[in-house]
């Protein structure tokens, strides 16, 4: 029977697939006026600031307005995430395009990069390397999918092998040689049976048919000899 849910209407959820696995943080392009200047960070960018939704991160610049750094922060400055690890400001979204003057018709990728010794992230433009990474990444999955499965190889290779001990088995020392017909049949030779040699019965009936022969030629000439007398 057909599950029919009353009094709600179908959600259909697609998985988001991560674009990189590598630390990264997306300003949104802004499509049209009005629109929410959005930052979002991927799951290896969630692992390693050790964030997740509804948690609170705070934004730091350095005084030239050149740098901008990151960190997990309680304090009454930070600002708090969705549940789905964004955040809509636009103070520290224009903040972070006037630094890298970001084009925001577009979207804008960052790396998130440790700083040695302290606790905190710096942010800078997604590098050709973490490209390289994502795309060797999707290679890889690509042919990991399209890999035969060896086992069907062995399976052939295992019937052509039990094949061939059919037709010629391996005879150990000391056992009972079985012919072939027997082995196909479940029987004996019926010609073997009947005591009949098929190799010297073929040749036996060759040497009579060639003495019929030679005896047919001696009649032969002896009836030419006869008429030659006469």
């Amino acid at each position: 029977m057909t599950e029919i849910i009353w009094g709600e209407t179908p959600k259909k959820r697609q998985r988001k697939e991560e674009k990189y696995s590598t630390p990264v943080v997306t300003l949104c392009a802004i499509e049209k006026v009005g629109a929410g200047r959005k930052i979002s960070f991927n799951k290896a960018a969630q692992e390693l600031l050790g964030i997740q939704g509804e948690d609170k991160i705070l934004f730091g610049f350095t005084a030239e307005g050149n740098r901008v750094f990151l960190k997990k922060s309680f304090i009454e400055k930070s600002v708090k995430l969705t549940q789905t690890c964004t955040l809509s400001d636009k103070k520290t979204y224009e903040s972070i395009v006037k630094c890298f003057n970001f084009n925001i018709e577009q979207e804008n990728e960052l790396d998130i990069l440790p700083v040695e010794g302290q606790g905190y992230f710096e942010l800078s433009p997604i590098s050709d390397l973490t490209k390289t990474i994502s795309e060797s990444q999707k290679v890889s999955e690509n042919l990991e999918f399209q890999t035969t499965d060896l086992g069907v190889v062995e399976e052939v290779e295992e019937n052509a092998t039990e094949i061939q001990n059919t037709l010629s088995p391996i005879v150990e020392e000391g056992e009972k040689v079985i012919p072939l017909y027997e082995r196909i049949h479940g029987k004996k030779n019926p010609i073997y049976e009947a005591g009949i040699d098929p190799i010297s019965s073929v040749e036996e009936s060759e040497l009579i048919s060639e003495g019929e022969d030679s005896s047919t030629d001696l009649e032969e000439e002896s009836e030419v000899e006869e008429e030659d007398a006469w």
